[in-house]
């Protein structure tokens, strides 16, 4: 087997085991349970999801290969790109919403939509179209 063919392969298993998200949404909260004006000024420029975000906890296929992989948005220029060990993941975001969004991952013909909340300082994600896979992610 072409080694090429092989990392196209798994990098598109990785996007399909679970990818990330960007969009606005209801304020987060700090620690202790108050919004926090470092994040209140992030949401206003729409820059809520901006960083590097882990999964901690996971649900539906493949859960525990997702545990632990890190996603990074760049709202600016619309991307996300996941980590899963030595397999990285780039992405275009095409659509988004206050609770849902679609990503584009390089080597993968299928858009990937993704509904999207916050409980408190976590972001809750849900691939609407991949075996129920539920992902609660913190950030980095």
């Amino acid at each position: 087997m072409n080694i090429k063919f092989s990392l196209v392969a798994a990098a598109a298993g990785v996007a399909l085991m679970g990818a990330g998200c960007a969009g606005t949404s209801s304020p987060a909260t700090d620690d202790a349970g108050q919004n926090g004006a470092a994040m209140e000024d992030s949401m206003a420029q729409g820059n809520v999801l901006d960083g590097v975000w882990e999964i901690t906890e996971a649900t539906g296929e493949f859960a525990s290969s997702n545990v632990g992989t890190k996603y990074t948005f760049d709202k600016a220029a619309g991307t996300l790109s996941t980590k899963n060990g030595i397999f990285v993941t780039d992405g275009v975001i095409t659509e988004e919403s206050d609770t849902s969004f679609t990503v584009e991952f390089e080597g993968v013909s299928t858009p990937f939509v993704y509904n999207y909340s916050f409980e408190g300082d976590k972001l809750m994600l849900e691939l609407t179209s991949s075996g129920g896979q539920k992902f609660t992610l913190e950030r980095k």
